[in-house]
């Protein structure tokens, strides 16, 4: 034997088998020799030295054949094989006859953005191509197709059409991997939004602030969709309430502008909108921020409570040049005071003399009130010229 077919697995249940050998053979004896088990029934056919059989009809699926060229089979000169010929083979699972289905399909509906993509999805792997070409759009849209395994995403190359109802279609050419198209066609529809208008001006969210520090507010104006509608240009008035500054007309140019607000007095301030424009638009949108006192440390103090701070307030306190403490007087002391002497009436006789007094130093302290160590001073030396002058007297 030179060749054999089929071998392995996953083989067509349509398959032909065939043999072939390295020389001429008595073409009687070899179909004798030939059997397949399961047992099929058919016909031989030769090329040459290559014998093939072919089914009446198709193998079983998922069926293991065993085939046999036994030693029976001779070649022209009588020689027969030297041992019996054996190969197998397994015929593949069942045929896939079921038509695929779509389970999913968006966008639906009314009110469906013009940025829209369309997809659909099957319920199992599809010839791409097939249901490429199968798929349309009424009104008709130019873009791109995706797949993401069994879904497929046409891409507009720009925006649909506002407030416009397209009809998407598969039709029955889309097919599966085995050939088997959608039983019936599958088509919806979806309706686009109404195209937009400017229709509120919205005070953005604010962070809260301090006192002191201005606090920027933005005005937008969007859409019935709440988008920015960035073409629009007018004004519209800010209020701000309480003590706060700063508010009035806001100049609103591509869609957005916008005012600082400040406020001297730690308070909750509302900010609402007027339409004193007569632009039509809602004014409805308020917002409330709160300006914090600050800290003696010049930080806000987040305390809340109001009332009116004077200027410099939160401000470290002025400071002005030490002034030294004064310092006091020389500490006076008493000089030696001699005793007058009184002249004898008789013999002269030495007259006695008064003591020296000792010398009394007051220290004083430099702390204090100024001026207060020198009165003390100044008591002490009039009580010691008192006492000299009374031993002075009863010395007489």
């Amino acid at each position: 034997m030179t060749a054999n077919t089929p071998t392995g697995t996953d083989v067509p249940v349509s398959t032909v088998i065939s043999v072939t050998f390295d020389e001429a053979m008595n073409e009687t004896s070899v179909e004798d020799a030939f059997s397949i088990d399961p047992s099929v029934t058919g016909s031989v056919s030769w090329d040459g030295n290559t014998m093939t059989f072919t089914p009446d009809a198709d193998l079983a699926y998922e069926t293991t054949y065993n085939v046999t060229i036994g030693t029976g089979a001779e070649d022209l000169a009588g020689n027969p094989l030297a041992e019996e010929f054996v190969w197998n083979f397994t015929t593949g699972s069942d045929a896939d006859t079921t038509p695929p289905t779509v389970t999913a399909n968006t966008p639906t509906g009314t009110d469906v953005p013009v940025s829209t993509v369309i997809s659909v999805t099957f319920d199992e792997a599809m010839n791409e191509t097939s249901a490429e070409d199968a798929f349309s759009i009424d009104p008709s849209v130019t873009g791109s197709v995706s797949w993401d395994g069994n879904m497929m995403t046409f891409t507009p190359d720009s925006n649909l059409v506002y407030d416009t109802t397209y009809n998407v279609t598969i039709g029955t050419g889309a097919e599966d991997l085995a050939g088997n198209p959608l039983a019936e066609e599958f088509v919806w529809n979806f309706t686009t939004r109404a195209a937009p208008v400017a229709d509120r001006f919205v005070i953005l969210d604010l962070a809260d602030g301090t006192v002191g520090t201005p606090i920027t507010v933005t005005v937008e104006v969007r859409d019935q969709y709440e988008d920015l509608v960035a073409a629009y240009q007018d004004n519209v008035t800010l209020n701000a309430s309480g003590s706060a500054t700063g508010d009035g007309l806001v100049n609103i140019v591509n869609g957005t502008g916008s005012l600082d607000i400040s406020d001297t007095v730690a308070e909750t301030v509302t900010l609402s909108l007027n339409d004193t424009e007569e632009t039509g638009l809602n004014v409805s949108s308020k917002q409330q921020v709160t300006f914090a006192a600050r800290d003696n440390g010049g930080s806000s103090s987040g305390s809340g409570s109001g009332g009116t701070y004077p200027p410099g307030w939160g401000e470290p306190a002025p400071t002005s040049a030490a002034t030294p403490a004064p310092t006091a007087a020389p500490e006076p002391t008493v000089a030696p005071t001699e005793a007058p002497t009184v002249a004898p009436t008789e013999a002269p006789t030495k007259a006695p003399t008064v003591a020296p007094t000792e010398t009394i130093t007051t220290k004083m302290k430099t702390e204090g009130t100024p001026g207060f160590g020198a009165v003390l001073t100044v008591f002490a030396i009039a009580g010691l010229l008192v006492a000299a002058y009374l031993v002075m007297r009863r010395r007489e």
